[in-house]
């Protein structure tokens, strides 16, 4: 509870330096609510015993964060740490990103064939190769489809869908992520020292093209979960973007529609079936039907973040929670936020 504190006294402070009257400012965060987030968090994170990891819900329609929980380790154990609410690192999530970008795009479509290379892809930038999402092994998925890359978490299926359409023409790609307003949530009010998604682009003078592959699966940017989640609840909120807010005295700002409703359609469906059928079956409850989708990155630092990003219910989305996890050491369940998901959603229709 300490971190929503923090928050909420820095909502008031800057009321205090206006020239009208101070009033202390409504929030946003469910007290009970966010007692629970924060059991559930904290059991799961000593559990597999993680350096630190966060967990927001977010209104899906207003914006309001009903809960924002960050807890890292102190000895035996964990304390509130809402420094870490604006920490940027690396994407695990942005396979999903890139899809969006290039579906409805010269024709791409989630039922293109991808040759995945014998599971091994020499880029220029670096070697990649696609792993088994249990074991950590290498895996030679084959021909597949490209929905069937996405549900299976293939780092060579999205760069080689995403190389067809802008690899000769890479500037395009970030127009798309600009006009998708990837790039939108660049600070929230009561959160401070939140910058810009950070990234290589064409536009800067250390730019080659081989930097894409990287890009496209989530390397050379820098992004807080908080942002990954106004992402993800564009699709939640068929395709409208909405500005996420800790109060209740902050009016909802609602962009035009960024994803068409093909495309939006198309993706729904994906994260969707990502629980149904794909990697994400641990965020399944038997109380709603919940959509989203896991990912693993090895950061810059050496530790490993995991991630789960999702809304429920997945017909009418009321809510969009993103769990994100930090560990030293690559643990061996990949799922643990979306079990985290999983039982906060539980706690909120149950």
């Amino acid at each position: 509870m300490k971190s929503v504190i923090y928050l909420l006294a820095l909502l008031c402070l800057s009321s205090c330096h206006m020239k009208q009257p101070a009033v202390a400012p409504s929030p946003s965060i469910d007290s009970t609510l966010q007692a629970k987030v924060t059991n559930i968090l904290q059991q799961h994170l000593s559990e597999m015993d993680a350096d630190n990891g966060q967990a927001i819900v977010m209104d899906a329609g207003t914006g309001y964060i009903k809960a924002m929980v960050a807890l890292q380790k102190d000895d035996s154990a964990f304390v509130d740490a809402p420094q870490l609410l604006v920490k940027q690192q690396c994407a695990p999530l942005m396979r999903f990103v890139s899809l969006a970008a290039i579906l409805g795009i010269d024709g791409t479509t989630l039922k293109d064939s991808i040759d995945t290379d014998n599971g091994e892809y020499l880029s220029n930038d670096f070697d990649i190769h696609d792993y088994d999402y249990q074991n950590g092994a290498p895996v030679d998925n084959g021909v597949i489809t490209l929905e069937d890359g996405i549900l299976m978490n293939s780092d060579i299926a999205i760069i080689k869908a995403v190389n067809r359409v802008y690899k000769k023409d890479p500037k395009a790609f970030f127009e798309r992520l600009l006009a998708m307003d990837y790039f939108a949530t660049d600070s929230v009010a009561g959160l401070p020292g939140l910058h810009s998604i950070d990234n290589i682009t064409p536009a800067k003078d250390f730019w080659t093209d081989d930097k894409m592959d990287g890009l496209v699966i989530g390397r050379w940017q820098s992004i807080a979960p908080i942002q990954t989640l106004s992402f993800f609840n564009i699709v939640a909120n068929n395709g409208y973007y909405i500005s996420p807010k800790l109060s209740m005295d902050i009016n909802p700002i609602i962009n035009n529609q960024v994803i068409n409703t093909y495309v939006l359609e198309k993706l729904q469906g994906v994260l969707r079936r990502c629980v149904t059928e794909g990697l994400s079956s641990n965020a399944a409850s038997s109380y709603t039907q919940v959509s989203g989708i896991s990912g693993v990155m090895k950061s810059l630092d050496d530790t490993y973040i995991l991630q789960f990003c999702g809304y429920y219910p997945s017909a009418t989305p009321q809510y969009t929670i993103i769990v994100s996890i930090d560990k030293a050491e690559l643990p061996e369940s990949k799922e643990v936020p979306a079990t985290v998901f999983k039982e906060i959603v539980e706690s909120m229709v149950y």
